[in-house]
């Protein structure tokens, strides 16, 4: 492996590792509060509430720090963000977060370098795409940020000469709705009944354990949608 590589992996299992610890120590050392605090949706904004303009700062915060290190699938962060702040404020702190992880991604991916997106997206992956990615082609990056590639988009463009505010454009045009529709939901505007709560609740989880239990083949299956979105681009280009 990679010395770089390897150093990155170790530095990031620790942080993890460390953060999981201290969040757990927390949780247990302030239960009480935390069960007081969390009794119910008026309890838990009145509480956020009290937070004044941190609320938000801390919102953005961990929909930045997802995408950086991707612990956190992001649709949740969101919703919480609508539950939390309303509907389109919650929408607006979301996407915020979104862009500000997105520029964090691609500002570590160039100072760096390659060792720190090989470690996020895989050498493998990394290898293949740029082979064949045209920085300067609007298309790719449109087709990348509606594909099932999560974030790795980011950290290639950090990769590239791209400039940033080219993709925080696209980001913002081609993820914002599906960030402020994901916000709707948590704000209440998007009505459910609780069965139906339980439901999308279990299936959730269900598809989260077969996503965790696929990962290798999700992986490929999602190496070939980029392949044939850099096909397209390259031959429309070749075309005229």
């Amino acid at each position: 492996m990679n010395p770089n590589k390897k150093s990155f992996r170790i530095a990031y299992v620790a942080g993890m590792t460390a953060l999981g610890i201290a969040l757990l120590y927390l949780a247990w050392e302030y239960r009480a509060v935390l069960i007081q605090t969390f009794k119910s949706r008026d309890a838990i904004q009145a509480w956020v509430s009290r937070w004044g303009k941190w609320g938000p700062a801390a919102l953005i915060f961990l929909n930045a720090l997802q995408i950086v290190v991707a612990p956190i699938p992001g649709y949740l962060v969101q919703v919480i963000a609508g539950f939390l702040f309303g509907f389109p404020a919650g929408g607006f702190y979301a996407l915020v977060g979104m862009l500000t992880g997105g520029t964090v991604s691609m500002l570590l991916s160039r100072i760096l370098g390659r060792p720190y997106v090989e470690f996020m997206i895989g050498k493998q992956r990394l290898e293949e795409w740029e082979r064949k990615a045209h920085a300067d082609s609007w298309i790719l990056w449109v087709i990348l940020m509606l594909g099932p590639v999560g974030d790795s988009p980011f950290f290639l463009a950090g990769l590239t000469r791209v400039p940033v505010y080219k993709i925080l454009l696209i980001t913002t045009f081609t993820r914002g709705p599906f960030v402020f529709l994901e916000a709707a939901v948590g704000a209440g505007l998007l009505k459910v009944s609780g069965p139906v709560v339980i439901g999308v609740t279990i299936a959730m989880l269900a598809l989260a354990a077969v996503l965790y239990l696929n990962q290798e083949k999700l992986e490929k299956a999602a190496d070939s949608f980029v392949r044939l979105a850099l096909n397209y681009v390259n031959n429309r280009e070749k075309n005229g």
